[in-house]
């Protein structure tokens, strides 16, 4: 990520909230909000990253023009996706 890169929610596939904040510091997002509850599934593998788009939607509700930045770290979702609401 650029150095100067801000989110304002962050999303990392299937993990538990303890991991998410340890990548989130990790990767300079300390203040971007993200789910605060664990899994309520298990992985799923290429869906992971849609299912907590989903969840961040029911419960945070973006408002238009925030940054959504989801961390797909699976086989079959590696890599990031920024998503902006519209």
């Amino acid at each position: 990520l650029d150095i100067n890169y801000k989110a304002d929610y962050f999303l990392m596939n299937n993990y538990t909230v303890k991991i998410r904040n340890i990548v989130k510091k990790i990767i300079g997002l300390e203040n971007a909000c993200s789910l605060n509850h664990n899994p309520m599934s298990g992985h799923i593998s290429s869906t992971d990253s849609l299912i907590e788009l989903s969840r961040l939607e029911v419960d945070m509700t973006p408002s238009i023009g925030q940054k959504i930045l989801s961390l797909g770290t699976g086989v079959f979702d590696a890599g990031a996706c920024q998503f902006i609401k519209v």
